[in-house]
């Protein structure tokens, strides 16, 4: 049985609540959904696949029954299919985390070493203030400042990427804007070779695209520039994957220098059509 091909028409068809009604001031009129950039909408035939696979729901470690036999396949299968859509490359991982590109980002920090959270913070600095007077605690304070890792931002960021990465165990330098309203690459160049920032873990956090303005940006142009100097490439993806091509590791082109290559992405597929209810990537 050949498959129904799946064009914009049977999407809209297939969108849980397209037909839904509202009472409005002129009587019952059609919703209409405009927040897609928050999140997308449920499709009947990914909801009716998933009632399907919930018969045989378990564990996905334990493979000594079919059930979970059943669920690992079906998880390894997922995993395949994320890395083949984001040219992840054969040495690419993937870490579901959270309900979207605000637990992925955390989860990339407890990986680098920088998450700290407010509790742990507030207990560390009250055994500070018990052992040593106010003046050490200064100059602790300081010492860590100028070890600490630095991590770049551009200037449109979600919260996820900015305020994370500032309450974490890291100093946040913001790139400045260029006259298009797009991230100034020479001014980030100019921060890599800032003698204060050298010696010390660095990464790169940018969102790929705005979610106010939709301005994007040129990840693997600031991939290369990050790695010529020995930086992370992390691009935050949450408000442009459903729409763009994502391509973590492109072919090399003519006469292009340095390696453009992305080291992280976070997304959030419950922005996808069908999304809801998935968990971050």
């Amino acid at each position: 049985m050949i498959p129904e091909p799946l064009t914009f028409e049977r999407l809209r068809a297939e969108i849980v609540g397209a037909d839904t009604l509202i009472p409005t001031p002129f009587g019952e009129k059609p919703m209409v959904y405009c927040d897609y950039t928050a999140s997308g909408r449920c499709l009947s035939f990914v909801e009716r696949y998933l009632q399907q696979v919930q018969r045989h729901y378990a564990n996905t470690h334990t493979e000594d029954d079919m059930t979970g036999r059943t669920m690992t396949r079906l998880l390894r299968q997922a995993e395949a299919a994320i890395k083949d859509a984001v040219n992840a490359g054969p040495d690419g991982r993937i870490v579901a985390c959270g309900t979207g590109s605000s637990g992925a980002i955390e989860k990339l920090q407890q990986i680098v070493g920088t998450a700290l959270p407010p509790a742990t913070r507030r207990v560390l600095l009250n055994a500070l203030r018990l052992a040593f007077p106010p003046d050490r605690i200064e100059e602790i304070e300081g010492a860590i400042v100028q070890r600490a890792p630095v991590v770049f931002v551009g200037p449109f960021e979600h919260h996820s990427n900015e305020v994370t990465w500032r309450q974490g165990f890291a100093i946040v330098v913001e790139v400045r804007l260029c006259q298009d309203g797009g991230v100034d690459l020479q001014h980030l160049e100019e921060l890599l070779q800032d003698p204060r920032y050298q010696g010390r873990l660095r990464i790169g956090s940018f969102s790929a695209a705005s979610n106010v303005t939709g301005m994007r940006t040129p990840v693997h142009e600031i991939a290369r520039l990050l790695h010529r100097y020995e930086a992370i490439a992390c691009f935050d993806y949450a408000a442009s994957a459903p729409y763009v091509e994502i391509d973590m590791n492109p072919a090399p082109r003519p006469g292009e220098e340095g390696d453009p290559s992305l080291d992280a992405i976070f997304i959030s597929p419950h922005k996808f059509l069908g999304g809801p209810g998935s968990s971050g990537v």
